[in-house]
């Protein structure tokens, strides 16, 4: 049976009547303050959170209500959008109830089927505590840095003071060994090529705390760096005498996109990690480096170092690129522990990642990322989508 046109208009005007009290309970029971003015700017709405923060000033006009003043405020952002029908947003410090806030104050117009202004929507946020938060993050952060330059300059400036005194205590060791040479037996010898070993330990301790500080206190600007080519100097000018000594190979394998870093950096963190998959290889087993590059993903490039040498237990990997970490099946031999946190610090630095995953069978894997060149790899983009 058809309704009657009544039994619509009631319909309808229950729908409405539905849709106004559930905007109502929205609005009451949401933390925002909100209000409504009239274009004379008389408050004609206001919600719960707004008596509780501003008071009950319903039928005021808002600049005598919240300002005490006889006419509007020059920066009311409600003002302008009664000028422009346009959306308005300040920040500004009130006197509230809850004492003095930072307020958010954001307004927007409502406008009638005719497009004619009928009301301002004002919508205000306390947003003192979380300005707050960021000037003490800020200031956090601040003092962090300076605390880290410090750091580094101290770094810098202890282990480069501490070299001239090791080098004098190495060249004597080396003078008394040449002047007694063969009348030391037993204890005596030993003792003699502990204190021996004990300063070059020393001399390779400092050198590597001073690489460590130099990541950032001698850093260069980044340019476009061919993978290969770092490979190639790094093994021949650091790592030719640990590759004959050990019998090793170092194969690089597949195409290399070219990345943006800072070279000699680059040279030190491939000299490290090669290094480390020569060193610490199997009794009896000559060491075999592959090095890799995956695929760019979101402008980094990939690259990949895996060996076959002893491996690492996956409990050491959270310590693993931490200063002066040594796994006991390294403790035999040298290292300073510093190796791998250089490698992480120059990673980071280049805003990249580093880690290790376990092989199967023998050996690790070392990763890291850095960044593509930029030209280069959106021409590879280009080839790759043309394919």
């Amino acid at each position: 049976m058809e309704m009657s046109i009544e039994s619509k208009i009631s319909a309808a005007e229950e729908r409405l009547l539905e849709e106004k009290n559930k905007m109502e309970a929205i609005l009451e029971n949401i933390g925002d303050v909100v209000s409504m003015q009239s274009p004379d700017m008389k408050i004609v709405y206001q919600n719960r959170s707004h008596v509780e923060m501003m008071g009950d000033h319903l039928g005021d006009y808002c600049y005598k209500a919240f300002a005490c003043l006889d006419t509007p405020c020059a920066d009311c952002p409600m003002m302008l959008t009664i000028k422009d029908h346009r959306a308005h947003k300040l920040e500004k410090v009130f006197q509230t109830r809850k004492g003095e806030v930072l307020l958010e104050i954001n307004s927007s117009p409502l406008n009638d089927l005719h497009g004619s202004l009928i009301a301002v929507i004002h919508v205000s946020r306390d947003i003192t505590e979380r300005i707050n938060a960021e000037a003490e993050k800020t200031r956090l952060m601040s003092e962090l840095r300076r605390s880290n330059v410090e750091l580094q300059e101290f770094a810098y400036i202890a282990s480069h003071d501490l070299q001239a005194p090791v080098r004098r205590i190495v060249s004597f060791c080396q003078l008394l060994e040449n002047s007694i040479r063969g009348r030391l037996t037993g204890d005596d010898l030993e003792n003699f090529n502990f204190i021996m070993n004990s300063a070059d330990h020393m001399q390779h301790l400092i050198n590597d705390l001073l690489a460590y500080s130099r990541v950032s206190t001698n850093a260069r600007e980044f340019e476009p760096v061919d993978i290969e080519d770092v490979v190639r100097d790094v093994l021949r000018i650091s790592l030719g005498g640990r590759l004959e000594e050990t019998g090793g190979k170092v194969l690089v394998e597949g195409q290399f996109l070219k990345v943006l870093a800072d070279h000699r950096q680059l040279l030190q963190l491939f000299q490290n990690v090669i290094d480390n998959g020569l060193k610490y290889h199997r009794e009896g087993v000559s060491p075999v480096i592959r090095i890799k590059s995956d695929a760019a993903e979101s402008g980094m490039a990939r690259i990949a170092i895996e060996d076959n040498g002893i491996g690492i237990d996956p409990v050491y990997y959270p310590k693993l690129f931490k200063m002066f970490q040594r796994l006991p099946q390294t403790s035999g031999l040298e290292g300073s522990g510093i190796g791998l946190a250089i490698c992480k610090r120059i990673v980071a630095r280049h805003g990249g990642d580093i880690g290790i995953n376990p092989n199967e069978g023998n050996g690790c894997t070392f990763w890291f990322t850095l960044p593509v060149f930029a030209e280069q790899g959106a021409e590879v983009e280009s080839q790759a989508a043309a394919a």
